[in-house]
């Protein structure tokens, strides 16, 4: 029986994770790039700053190392959360 108590702690640390597979992975990382890219078309073509701007070349830089640390596996919790509690809201 202790075996069984030693196996639900180490589920209740990971009740929020979501299995994610390959795909699900590259669908967030699209959403990221498409964002990426997003800002940066603003900042160069609406604000008409150059490429080489310190503000461009800062924000390339730093959504560049952001992208790598992502963790798909809480932005995909994070959605499934969000979807059921706005499904919940329009069948009440």
């Amino acid at each position: 029986m202790e075996d069984d108590d030693e196996d639900d702690d180490g589920d209740d640390e990971n009740y929020n994770e979501v299995n994610i597979s390959f795909h699900d992975r590259e669908v967030v990382l699209a959403g990221y790039e498409f964002c990426h890219k997003e800002a940066l078309r603003f900042l160069v073509e609406e604000e008409h700053l150059g490429p080489e701007h310190p503000a461009v070349r800062e924000l390339t830089a730093h959504l560049s190392s952001q992208r790598n640390t992502i963790d798909c596996s809480q932005v995909l919790t994070n959605y499934l959360l969000l979807s059921s509690h706005s499904a919940d809201s329009i069948n009440v």
